[in-house]
């Protein structure tokens, strides 16, 4: 058979190439050369009265949905690079969008209904094992404002409310500052910082888009997207009507110039494919499917759009006298003294929420969340928590350490040296006994044992290879004893405890050797049997005690989440909950759920009381604020010290003196906490800074403090409570000009930028009244596309 393959292979040959070479002719190309649509009929008449047919709104549609910033957020030839984004810079950033969506309500309203209910329940990504490892840890360093419009469009009801639009713009563009591959890093990075935290795999292969949208169909709907292509063709219209004019050579020539620019950037990308800028431009032709002077034509309409409503926006004239009044205005100052919640203590989720309480009920004595939210001062004692939560009483060490994995040194094994030791006599029993495929044959001389070696599949091999390094490393202990003293030890502090977790030492299952080893070592001097520790004979470790805890300590909340000890103590206290009656948590088909997959549900209800105390605390401090109609438990998370908060403001407030009570003093942040035992009800204690604000500052984290630019000396702000759980008060003590103001240039910029988009804006208004009594952006068609469907389907 083979034979006449070889035989033929040069016929066989040509034929294939043959058919591949018609078959890439024709079907190819067809997507490009054939770009009529079905049933592509006149779906309005334009502004000047001229006929739009759907396949323009849906070529429109198709070039704008994605744009060049898309490569960066999703990929190479995963967007439209021509494209330098006419939706995001013309569209969203203007606010012309919430014109549209205004005007244009009904259309758009039942598609951003079902988003909204999609987006409701949906839940960044989190660590399956520390949840503190997660997307919106990393939306906080990175990209502050996401959370805050997360939530707010969380909290949405109906597209209809005032702002559900504007926040869904605010919360896309937000979006586009951090990037999915960027968040990948970022997890995998938090990962690496904590050894007890296992790798989790599926990181790299989650989308962590957020909501799972990757353009601006996904984002906005169908209709919106081919609503806002209709707005740009007939403001194309309008546009030559006016005057104005762009050639096809002069938006060919914008768009190889953008083809050249994205190419230029993505040239050592090697999903990249072509060989040049031409090339380039041709393959997104390609994959767009659209011929040459179809795009030209678009980005004709595109360039139309834009310099109508440029001019519409460089018409306006600020006037400089209302100029030095705006910066008037910017460039007060307020000084003042700022309290907020450590970083510890800002609860930015739900599962941050379920840790905190679990920790209350371990440690406090007479908690009860459904009487007070104040939190405790008084705590159980050692005895009692070595007996119900060993996991939360531990002992520290300030210790120099070194650290050595033995697998490191496999490489200094050489091939001869690991072959000459397998088939020794002695060795070779040795592998007999741990593998004991190698039994299956006799094997008495070297040359018989180096055949049965080379038999064996690889992966056994392998093993078989491994092993034998390992002894021969074994056979070494001064290389280890070396490499320990060489390397460059770190001083910090390690915490062994009672039970469970003691995530510093890699394959430490048993600390109670290791602790009688640190508590008898004499300080600051390398005890004999610390120079070469190692707990599983994997990783060896060179320790040097430089101080230690004399009796056992119960671990603070902060230390205790970091090592994922809580994560553990409430997936114990859901799985309690869950046993009692599994089938209570039932799928829709009525089958029963696994613990994880009803682990969200089963956390409600658990912890229902203590967002129920949170919602009536809030509501009895600020009885005539309006509560969401239904307390989301992160929503709940980002309160819950709030009555704390706000209870350590009103006793400041009234007596200075009993500050010390709830701030944490200068002499207490600078002490060295390990040689003395630390105080439970200091690490509820707030920061206190001294901090200036005026209106040019950018912080979005402190960008609640407009509000006390309005008081006056000595007044206090209310307490600030933003959804990552960062509460804070502010104390007026002085306010003034700011005498390093921004430059009157960059004010009279951002002013006139203003006044701009608010031009545009109002001209847009009136533009597609002007559009609503002509009847000239009519999208019906588009509810009629699954009648089609289903008529071709019985056809």
């Amino acid at each position: 058979m083979l034979n006449f393959f070889r035989k033929y292979q040069r016929g066989f040959f040509i034929v294939v190439t043959v058919v591949t070479v018609i078959s890439f002719s024709f079907f190819g190309t067809s997507s490009t050369l054939n770009t009529n649509y079905a049933n592509d009929q006149v779906v309005f008449k334009a502004i000047d009265g001229s006929s739009i047919k759907r396949s323009e709104i849906e070529q429109m549609a198709n070039f704008i949905n994605t744009d060049v910033d898309g490569i960066q957020q999703q990929g190479i030839w995963s967007s439209n690079f021509l494209n330098d984004g006419v939706l995001k810079k013309d569209i969203l950033k203007t606010g012309i969008a919430e014109v549209l969506a205004s005007e244009f309500n009904p259309l758009i309203t039942s598609e951003l209904t079902d988003k909204l209910e999609k987006e409701r329940k949906y839940k960044p990504y989190s660590h399956p094992e520390a949840s503190f490892i997660s997307v919106e840890n990393s939306w906080s360093y990175f990209a502050p404002k996401i959370r805050d419009y997360f939530y707010r469009l969380k909290e949405i009801q109906s597209p209809l409310e005032n702002d559900a639009f504007a926040t869904r713009v605010n919360l896309f563009l937000e979006s586009q500052n951090i990037s999915p591959l960027m968040l990948q890093r970022v997890l995998q990075f938090q990962e690496q910082n904590y050894s007890w935290v296992n790798p989790d795999q599926n990181i790299p292969y989650t989308d962590m888009s957020l909501f799972g949208y990757h353009n601006f169909e996904d984002w906005f709907g169908v209709k919106f997207t081919r609503l806002a292509s209709a707005f740009i063709i007939n403001a194309a219209k309008v546009a030559e009507q006016k005057g104005y004019k762009v050639s096809q050579n002069e938006a060919l020539a914008d768009l190889m110039q953008q083809a050249t620019n994205s190419f230029n950037q993505n040239i050592n990308n090697p999903y990249l494919g072509v060989a040049n800028a031409s090339d380039y431009f041709n393959e997104q032709l390609r994959r767009l499917g659209m011929t040459q002077t179809q795009a030209v034509k678009l980005w004709q309409q595109v360039l139309l759009f834009r310099r109508l409503f440029q001019d519409i926006g460089n018409s306006v004239v600020l006037d400089p006298i209302s100029l030095n009044g705006l910066h008037e205005y910017a460039s007060l100052m307020v000084e003042g003294e700022l309290y907020a919640l450590p970083p510890s203590l800002q609860l930015a989720n739900f599962s941050a929420l379920q840790n905190f309480e679990t920790y209350l009920k371990a440690t406090a004595k007479n908690y009860d969340p459904s009487k007070s939210l104040m939190l405790p001062t008084e705590f159980h004692s050692i005895d009692y928590l070595s007996k119900n939560y060993p996991e939360l009483v531990r002992k520290r060490y300030l210790v120099e350490i070194s650290k050595i994995a033995k697998p490191q040194f496999n490489a200094r094994v050489g091939i001869k040296e690991m072959w000459n030791w397998e088939v020794s006599d002695e060795n070779w029993k040795k592998l007999q006994e741990n593998f004991p495929v190698l039994s299956a044959k006799a094997a008495s001389s070297r040359e018989e044992r180096f055949k049965v070696l080379d038999e064996l599949d690889e992966m056994t091999r392998r093993r078989v290879d491994l092993f034998a390094k390992n002894q021969i490393v074994d056979q070494h202990p001064e290389w280890i004893e070396k490499a320990l003293i060489e390397a460059q030890p770190k001083e910090t502090i390690v915490a062994l405890y009672a039970k469970g977790n003691n995530s510093y030492f890699d394959g430490l299952k048993n600390s109670d050797e290791l602790m009688k080893l640190l508590d008898n070592a004499p300080l600051n001097i390398y005890a004999k049997e610390l120079e070469s520790y190692t707990p599983d004979q994997k990783n060896y470790y060179r320790i040097k005690v430089l101080d230690r805890d004399k009796d056992w300590q119960v671990a603070t909340f902060i230390d205790a989440d970091k090592e994922g000890i809580l994560t553990s103590m409430v997936d114990n206290e859901l799985q309690k909950l869950y046993k009692k009656s599994p089938n209570k948590w039932q799928k829709e088909d009525k089958t029963a759920k696994t613990f994880q997959e009803a682990k969200n549900e089963i956390a409600d209800e658990y912890f229902s009381g203590v967002i129920s105390s949170i919602k009536d605390s809030y509501a009895k401090i600020n009885p005539s604020e309006v509560l969401p109609p239904t307390f989301l438990g992160d929503y709940a998370a980002s309160l819950r010290l709030y009555p704390y908060m706000h209870q350590a403001m009103e006793e400041i407030k009234s007596n200075p003196q009993i500050e010390s009570l709830y701030v944490t003093q200068d002499n207490e942040q600078n002490k060295n906490t390990l040689l003395q035992p630390q105080s439970l009800a200091d690490q509820w204690k707030l920061t206190k800074t001294n901090a200036n604000y005026s209106r040019e500052d950018i912080n979005p984290k402190k960008a609640n403090l407009e509000n006390a630019l309005a008081l006056d000396d000595g007044q206090w702000t209310s307490v600030y409570h933003p959804v990552n759980g960062d509460l804070y008060f502010f104390n007026v003590k002085k306010k003034s000009m700011q005498e390093n103001s921004k430059n009157k240039e960059i004010a009279w910029n951002e002013a006139q930028q203003t006044l701009v988009q608010e031009s545009q804006r109002n001209y847009t208004k009136h533009f597609l009244q002007n559009i609503k009594e002509k009847n000239a952006i009519v999208l019906d068609y588009l509810n009629h596309n699954s009648d089609d469907n289903n008529s071709k389907e019985s056809d």
